[in-house]
């Protein structure tokens, strides 16, 4: 009998049989035993539903409860439901969401997922919420609320912790602080750490960092700086170390703001045994050198026309011009002559003025990049010499540092025979485990040349055009020396004046400093080491985004220090300072809510991107690990905090409530989606772009957004949220696409699709972004019915094979239910093996 005095259905089923023929009994009992046999996960949790509870003292919780595993009588067939037009309120949409439309055509038929997808969490309504209440309020820096969302634009107070934009903690600062106090493996689970951009973009309406125009004020013993942290009386004693120091009297501003800049002596020139004086205080050089064989041309073109175009804005820079095919080609842009070295086994500079002021020369630097392209417009040589040309530029750069633009479009294949790269592309690992072996660099002379431009303090940016180019090999030399990778496409041109444009420098130092308790595991990004704590980045710009892991061993108030010494473009040193104070608010009965309940997740995934090892393992393992790490986040929420939960409830901490759909995302992106057509190049150049992203970059990256443009509402990213009646904006990291469904009015008249382009909302919202981009997306007009492309970006659906996010949510629940019914084992034979050996 159940709960309402019925006997199960099985039961009557059984019943029932006993009454049948023998051969109609048998058949009745074989389809009840088949149904028994292939229940789907999904009709365990039919009614899944999401609620909220709010208990004092604990963070917020997502229960989504799992009805009874009993079959489940036919549900009703499904009713087409009629077209709502969308309410007047804005974002009204995010509260009432839209059901999905009976006209429309899905990218791919497949059965209608039992749970209702509205019921699961969503970044949406956060992101909405978010929005809305920051451009009405500002944030101070040390203010207890929450941090705005990385998708949020704010205009942030500097109250002496430095701005979000420029750092920011997987947890608030009181639940880091005392993560430490837990004796869980919490902190195995969630890393604690920072991601820093340290010269990272401000908000138009932030104030502008300070730049203070002598020698910084620093500790005595660990050479920590001035801060606002630090205890200040007749001397000032050290927030980072605790030894008091003597006060100079000039001290105010750094005493104040979280984030200063310092404008410094000789004490901190580059190089201290540098014979020419001159040279260490040089504006920065920039070298171009430009693949001329046959492959190489159409970028020869583009590259031409582009820089042509924007001579007016290189100011502060010196720049040289290098071309390349079998031979090496330098120009003297003072006079326009061109000198070529043919040996490739003995190279030298052979001009001692290959660098000069591009306004002075301008007059010979555009005749020059008019005659280029068709001075090899006929060339038939089809073989490039990459490793000499890099080669070249470090013989003309060693003693001074810069930075190298190098233009690449076909495989190293002249030169000495460890220069030469010969082609590992096999479409058949595509996919496969054999495929990070692919993904290593191919011998040690790359990675050898990489670690000698780091040294010298030299950035190399590649710009690949073409196929089969072996990323993997060439990208260590930008992995190494804080350089980009790019591609030579549409958006050259943005891309470009970008990498001009944005505040960048060079021969640049960085180090983290903690205070006692507190202390560095790792870094992660794009960087050299010649020891284990300072990171040198050859080029550090706007875009610049580094990982740092820590490690909290006691429980008091912690304090970071990030120090960058650097040269700006004009030539001077310059020390950039940001200060975080990590201050502890809970005990150590409390600190697993805290951590659960402040939890950053925008940062936690920048975090665990940045630290994929991707050259390591197959893509197969870094799938599963993402799994395994969501289980174990998840399971360790319930132990700690809903110890005393039914296990058919699925239960999310509300900081952390888009977690399975962010991993979702990340295992269906061009990283690790197991997809044959996906080229060795490509992924390569979306690994290295990934990880060097900011936080709100990463999260463009993850969860692509979705303008409904009547409304200008977001929507979620599936295709049976699209009206077909409707016009929509779809935002991803590398395309903005404007779809419009099938039965707009703007499909059944004549009315060119391209008109789109010139309306309002679509021109303000994608100069918006390209005001901002660090890649350039692609925009795209595309109609209901041939919109394949856009499925990549509704990464709620399923894509290429890989789960849906309900789905996904099932599959996780399920791996808790296991989890905790191990542990749950586990521990009942423990107890028996205790009272075994005592009596």
């Amino acid at each position: 009998m159940n709960h309402n005095g019925q006997k199960p259905l099985l039961q009557q089923q059984s019943k029932a049989s006993d009454n049948m023929p023998p051969n109609e009994a048998s058949v009745q009992q074989l389809l009840i035993q088949q149904q028994q046999q292939q229940q789907p996960l999904e009709q365990h949790m039919a009614n899944l539903h999401l609620s909220h509870h709010h208990r004092p003292g604990r963070s917020k919780r997502v229960y989504a409860p799992i009805l009874s595993t009993h079959p489940q009588p036919p549900s009703q067939p499904h009713q087409p439901q009629q077209y709502q037009p969308p309410q007047p309120q804005r974002f009204q949409s995010l509260q009432q969401p839209q059901q999905p439309y009976s006209q429309q055509q899905p990218i791919s038929s497949r059965p209608k997922p039992r749970i209702d997808p509205d019921t699961l969490p969503s970044p949406i309504a956060l992101q909405t919420k978010d929005e809305t209440h920051y451009a009405t309020h500002t944030y101070g820096t040390c203010s207890t609320d929450t941090l705005p969302l990385a998708s949020t634009d704010f205009i942030a107070i500097d109250q002496g912790n430095s701005n979000p934009r420029f750092i920011r903690a997987t947890m608030a600062p009181s639940a880091a602080a005392a993560a430490s106090q837990s004796n869980s493996s919490i902190n195995n689970d969630i890393p604690f750490g920072l991601v820093v951009q340290p010269l990272a973009r401000l908000n138009t309406h932030d104030a502008p960092v300070p730049v203070i125009e002598r020698d910084p004020t620093r500790c005595r013993r660990c050479k920590g700086y001035l801060n606002p942290w630090c205890t200040v009386m007749a001397q000032w004693t050290c927030n980072l170390c605790g030894v008091d120091n003597e006060l100079s009297g000039v001290e105010n501003v750094e005493m104040q703001l979280g984030t200063v800049d310092y404008d410094v002596s000789d004490e901190y020139a580059w190089n201290r045994n540098q014979e020419k004086k001159e040279e260490t205080t040089a504006v920065m050089r920039w070298l171009w050198v430009v693949d001329v064989s046959r492959s190489g041309l159409d970028a020869l073109e583009k590259f031409c026309h582009v820089v042509k175009g924007m001579m007016s804005s290189l100011e502060g820079v010196k720049v040289g011009l290098m071309t390349y095919d079998t031979t090496l080609h330098f120009y003297n842009l003072k006079t326009g002559t061109i000198m070529v070295v043919s040996d490739l086994n003995d190279i030298f500079i052979p001009m001692d003025d290959l660098f000069v002021e591009p306004i002075e020369s301008r007059p010979v630097i555009e005749g020059l990049l008019d005659r280029l392209p068709k001075l090899y417009e006929h060339t038939l040589i089809s073989q490039a010499a990459f490793g000499p040309a890099i080669q070249a530029s470090l013989l003309a750069m060693k003693s001074i540092g810069g930075k190298v633009s190098i233009f690449q479009s076909t495989l190293p294949s002249a030169g000495p025979s460890q220069t030469i790269l010969t082609s590992r592309e096999n479409p058949a690992l595509y996919g496969t485990e054999q495929e990070k072996g692919l993904l290593a660099p191919h011998g040690k002379f790359y990675m050898g040349l990489a670690e000698e431009l780091a040294k010298s303090s030299i950035s190399v940016d590649v710009w690949a055009s073409g196929n089969n180019l072996d990323l993997a090999t060439t990208s260590v030399l930008s992995r190494l020396t804080g350089g980009d990778v790019r591609y030579v496409e549409e958006s050259f041109e943005h891309d470009w004046r970008h990498v001009i444009e944005r505040d960048q420098g060079y021969r640049a130092t960085l180090r983290v400093r903690c205070s006692n308790g507190l202390s560095v595991l790792d870094y992660d990004g794009r960087f050299y080491q010649t020891n284990s704590t300072d990171m040198e980045l050859a080029n550090v710009h706007a875009d610049t985004s580094l990982g740092v892991l820590l490690k909290n061993d006691q429980g008091n108030d912690g304090y970071v220090q990030v120090a960058l010494l650097y040269t700006i473009q004009s030539g001077k040193r310059r020390i950039r300072v940001h200060n975080l104070k990590l201050t502890t608010t809970t005990t150590a009965n409390t600190a697993p809510t805290a951590i659960y309940k402040t939890a950053e997740l925008d940062t936690i995934m920048n975090l665990v991107i940045k630290r994929l090892e991707t050259r390591k393992k197959s893509l197969n393992d870094l799938s599963n690990e993402l799994d395994d790490w969501c289980v174990k986040v998840l399971v360790g929420y319930r132990q700690k905090c809903a110890p005393h939960a039914s296990p058919a409830q699925l239960i999310l901490p509300d900081s952390l409530r888009n977690l399975p759909l962010f991993v979702s995302s990340l295992k269906k992106s061009i990283l690790l989606r197991k997809d044959p057509s996906i080229s060795l190049d490509n992924r390569v150049y979306h690994l290295h772009k990934i990880k060097g992203l900011g936080v709100s970059e990463t999260i463009r990256w993850l969860y692509p957004r979705c303008i409904a443009m009547d409304t200008m509402s977001l929507v979620r990213a599936s295709y049976d949220r699209l009206d077909p009646r409707g016009i929509y904006c779809i935002q991803s990291h590398d395309a903005f696409y404007v779809w419009i469904g099938h039965q707009n009015t703007m499909t059944t008249t004549a009315t060119p699709i391209e008109a789109l382009l010139n309306d309002e909302n679509v021109r303000v919202r994608y100069n918006k972004i390209k005001q901002e981009a660090v890649y350039l997306p692609k925009l795209q007009v595309i109609q209901q019915g041939v919109d394949g492309e856009v499925s990549s970006c509704l990464i709620e659906d399923d894509v290429s094979g890989q789960m849906s996010y309900v789905d996904y949510v099932c599959m996780i629940h399920k791996q808790i239910q296991l989890e905790l019914e191990r542990e749950k084992q586990d521990t009942i034979i423990s107890a028996a093996s205790y009272w075994t050996h005592r009596y």
